[in-house]
């Protein structure tokens, strides 16, 4: 299943690649041995990055190793991609092994046979994990703070990115009212305009414009206003080299001038990524139509279930609970199927005015959630029309 060997070495390039910011990334195969039609390939992954310490060698196959903090650094955003890479090259009749050592680098390997006639594509993989130049881009950053504009003109420079810096949204206005820019940062919080009036300025003249918020955690509570006016994505600051790169790639996709890493779809850091991929992996259409279901489900549900808790209804309000219950992971929201168990718990202890206080809090965050929803379904349907 050459599909199957294509997905996990796209996971293991993508790892090496967000561990190694300087030095090599190889993707290699050697003949191990050779049958009248079978041949034993030897397919490996190896990178000059930071390496894996030894005591936490035999805990990154684990699920949920994100729990341990010196793994989450070094494959930091991987989750269950290690383990579902194991698991993968067993169900292909192998086994995945690693050798590493600390500031050193690390190689991925496993054996597989292949029938001699087996004409092996692993599609995209060359230039998806190839680090191409960024000069043909052009980028427009929004930002008033001294220090943030010298941390990001550094990273723009150092990929050789070609950047215009403005410090206030007025400014920003006129340069993109003047010029075409792939992509346009904005800060939201700067002075003469913000980047909310800016960022719709621009995009009424041309929708076609993409534009990242640059903002604080506080700014959850305005992604409202912001898809509202076509804000594309966010940008939590203080971010990091990795971050604001993959923000570059995710946001300039669609266009074709931009050599930028063509990865495998990344689900938001804001979903449980890891369940996801469990649920869907690379299946994008399945997960999409899954996303569109549950937009399209959700309000009736949450009105049902609203009505009963007035009517105190509880024997409506346990079958409608536990009809929602699962939808909500779904769509990786797992914490809220959790906190409606515990909801369900209450109603068995007939402990109805505290259940009350408790739907109204998940309720908020349901609602808020959604928006979180409904931009990674955007995402989706923008990654499955460039493919």
């Amino acid at each position: 299943d050459f599909q199957l060997l294509n997905q996990v070495l796209i996971n293991l390039l993508s790892n090496a690649d967000k561990i190694t910011e300087t030095g090599t990334i190889t993707l290699g195969a050697t003949l191990e041995s050779e049958k009248p039609d079978l041949q034993e390939i030897l397919i490996y992954v190896e990178d000059s990055g930071k390496g894996i310490d030894q005591k936490n060698l035999d805990k990154i196959f684990n699920r949920f190793t994100q729990e341990n903090q010196e793994v989450s650094l070094t494959y930091g955003g991987t989750g269950l991609g290690l383990p579902i890479c194991k698991e993968l090259i067993k169900k292909l009749g192998g086994e995945l092994h690693v050798e590493s050592r600390l500031n050193e680098g690390s190689k991925f390997f496993f054996s597989l046979e292949f029938r001699k006639d087996d004409e092996i594509k692993l599609e995209k993989t060359e230039e998806a994990f190839r680090v191409s130049s960024l000069s043909e881009t052009n980028i427009l950053v929004a930002e008033d703070n001294h220090m943030n504009c010298i941390y990001i003109e550094n990273l723009l420079e150092k990929w050789d990115v070609n950047y215009d810096l403005v410090h206030n949204g007025e400014e920003a206005g006129k340069y993109a009212l003047k010029k075409q820019y792939d992509l346009i940062l904005m800060d939201v919080q700067m002075p003469v305009k913000n980047g909310f009036d800016a960022a719709k300025e621009i995009l009424e003249y041309n929708p076609d414009n993409v534009v990242v918020a640059l903002t604080a955690s506080s700014f959850l509570s305005n992604r409202q206003k912001a898809l509202e006016i076509g804000i594309r994505d966010f940008l939590a600051k203080p971010f990091t080299p990795s971050q604001i790169k993959k923000c570059i790639c995710d946001s300039l996709m669609q266009n074709s001038a931009t050599q930028c890493l063509d990865q495998a779809f990344s689900y938001s850091e804001n979903l449980n990524k890891d369940l996801l991929n469990e649920l869907y992996g690379n299946d994008l259409n399945h997960c999409l139509t899954m996303f569109e279901t549950y937009l399209r489900v959700i309000d009736p549900y949450l009105e049902r279930v609203s009505s009963q808790f007035e009517n105190e209804d509880l024997d409506g309000l346990k079958t409608e609970l536990h009809k929602i219950k699962p939808i909500f992971s779904m769509v990786g929201l797992d914490k809220t199927t959790s906190e409606i168990l515990e909801l369900e718990k209450r109603l068995v202890h007939i402990e109805i005015e505290k259940a009350k206080s408790s739907w109204n809090t998940i309720l908020t965050s349901i609602q808020s959630s959604k928006l979180t929803v409904s931009q990674e379904k955007e995402r989706i349907t923008n990654y499955l029309s460039v493919k």
